[in-house]
This record gives C-alpha cells, structure tokens and sequence, in this order.
C-alpha cells in the first residue's frame, strides 16, 4: 500500500471525532511486514465492501472480506505467510 490514506470523499470533523463522508483505506502497518499486517478502513455508511490483495502483475491473491460492513473504522490482520516476498496491493 502506498504511504497515504486513500478515499472517496473528505472527512468530517465532528468535535474530537472523525467521521469519514466516503470510505477511507488508510496505510498498512507494520509495512513493509513479515507475515502479518493489519489493514485499516473507514466506511461512512453500511455498505457492501470488498478488500482484495492483488500482487505486482494484477493477480488477485486473496479476497480478505466481501460482505456488508457497517459504518464506522474497520481493521483486518493479512497473514501473507504463504506468500512469496514481494509487492501486493489492497
């Protein structure tokens, strides 16, 4: 994952609380990580997500969840453990 939080809309600051107006992939950590790294998102709403790991050529390796998530910040640990080393993408 890059080293910025990526969207789709801005964020609301709401006294001392954020809330996101679109949804909000936010950076991995550990990264880079060796098996594990926890990934961070944010939904505005209840909605139908996906969070996908696709490796350096396109190739999807693994689908992390793919159900409605309610809104609010979300977080999934990736165990790449059966993975080679390299680059993926979320």
């Amino acid at each position: 994952m890059g080293a910025f939080d990526v969207g789709c809309g801005p964020l609301s600051l709401i006294g001392e609380i954020v809330i996101p107006t679109g949804f909000v992939l936010h950076q991995n950590y550990p990264n880079p990580f060796n098996p594990t790294t926890t990934i961070r998102f944010s939904l505005s709403s209840t909605q139908s997500s996906q969070i996908q790991i696709f490796d350096i050529t396109g190739r999807l390796v693994e689908t992390l969840i793919d159900e409605p998530l309610t809104q609010g910040e979300h977080e999934i640990v990736w165990n790449a453990g059966s993975q080679p080393s390299g680059v993926y993408f979320v």
